[in-house]
């Protein structure tokens, strides 16, 4: 997962899965619109994603119908955000 960007080279069938960790329920990985937030590393890594997907228990997933979440993609990934974390 880069900024901005999601490149995915591993895939796997969701009903061949057991889902374990924070996001343990399959409803939240599979709702779109949504943001996906590394929680790793040094500085906010951010990228947009309208397709349902399972993911790591290392990203946060943040939804909403009340912000336009390219514009909260655009805020989360600025220069400006990672200079004050």
């Amino acid at each position: 997962m880069n900024r901005y960007t999601d490149n995915y080279t591993n895939y796997a069938t969701y009903s061949n899965l057991t889902i374990i960790g924070g996001t343990n329920k399959l409803s939240k990985h599979m709702q779109t619109p949504r943001i996906l937030i590394l929680r790793t590393g040094s500085k906010l890594c951010a990228t947009y994603s309208d397709q349902p997907e399972l993911v790591e228990s290392t990203i946060c997933i943040i939804t909403s119908n009340k912000i336009n979440l390219k514009y909260l993609l655009g805020v989360l990934n600025s220069k400006a955000l990672n200079f004050y974390l």
